[in-house]
């Protein structure tokens, strides 16, 4: 059999890890506008979202704050929220009430989150997959270890994201 000849390397993907993470700020914003619109809407995103699923560390906050007050089954709303983001000394970093209250800016009045869901856990599953890749290219480029090796250890991190896709709890 001929050896495999692989083809130039080509610059321009180089150009793709200077890329912004995936995310859609957007679909968090309406996740948590949508909470404060219906307060019954938490049920659906705490089944599936981890507050660290949420790019915007503003959204992140605030979810992690609503999760709180759900589970104390307390009030969600502006001025809630920010007594829960006062405790640990985050209010003013997020620009108040006042930046919560701009949450539900503009937006209908949702009963069904769903499909903001999935996008949100979609958009960390790639940072995550994107992640795990920069982990196994680091490896590889220290070429510390044998090939093999790395490749039987970047097997089991891409593993251990395909066991995480469903399983939300397990990405804390």
């Amino acid at each position: 059999m001929a050896p495999q000849i692989f083809p130039a390397k080509d610059h321009r993907v180089e150009r793709y890890l200077e890329k912004p993470l995936p995310s859609s700020e957007e679909s968090e914003r309406t996740i948590l506008g949508a909470i404060l619109l219906d307060n019954s809407v938490i049920a659906q995103a705490v089944e599936s979202l981890l507050p660290a699923m949420f790019y915007s560390p503003l959204n992140r906050r605030v979810f992690a704050a609503m999760i709180a007050l759900f589970e104390k089954s307390t009030q969600i709303d502006p001025i809630t929220i920010g007594e829960e983001l006062k405790k640990e000394g985050s209010l003013d970093s997020i620009g108040g009430i006042t930046t919560i209250t701009n949450l539900t800016f503009g937006l209908p009045h949702f009963h069904n989150v769903e499909e903001y869901i999935k996008i949100v856990k979609d958009k960390s599953m790639l940072r995550d997959l994107i992640r795990t890749c920069n982990s196994i290219t680091g490896e590889a480029l220290a070429e510390e270890d044998e090939a093999e090796r790395i490749l039987e250890a970047a097997e089991v991190m891409i593993h251990n994201l395909l066991d995480r896709r469903d399983t939300p709890s397990a990405v804390l």
